[in-house]
């Protein structure tokens, strides 16, 4: 058994006309990595952006069942139940809610 080192095994591939297999299989396999490590990311701050969204409502419905039944002003009640929510929704980093 031959054991080559790692110039010896390039230089190999290159006196046997080799050298352009290396950058096609790159070029073929390069966007696919691009891809699935955008895609980690992507599904990381959506999941990142659900958890926010779900604390939100989790406070909101914590301060609703506390305050809203035994308050008199209904109205007064609600606002800060939506400005609680509000405030939590403010840690969204790449969206904005638009209807609550």
């Amino acid at each position: 058994m031959i054991v080559r080192t790692c110039r010896e095994h390039r230089a190999a591939r290159a006196a046997e006309g080799e050298g352009g297999a290396v950058m096609v299989e790159a070029v073929i396999v390069l966007p696919v990595l691009v891809m699935l490590v955008f895609g980690i990311i992507s599904f990381g701050q959506a999941f990142s952006s659900g958890n926010t969204v779900a604390g939100a409502t989790r406070t909101g419905a914590r301060l609703a069942s506390a305050t809203y039944a035994p308050a008199t002003d209904k109205n007064a009640a609600a606002a800060a139940v939506a400005t609680a929510v509000q405030a939590d929704l403010s840690n969204l980093s790449l969206a904005t809610p638009v209807e609550m």
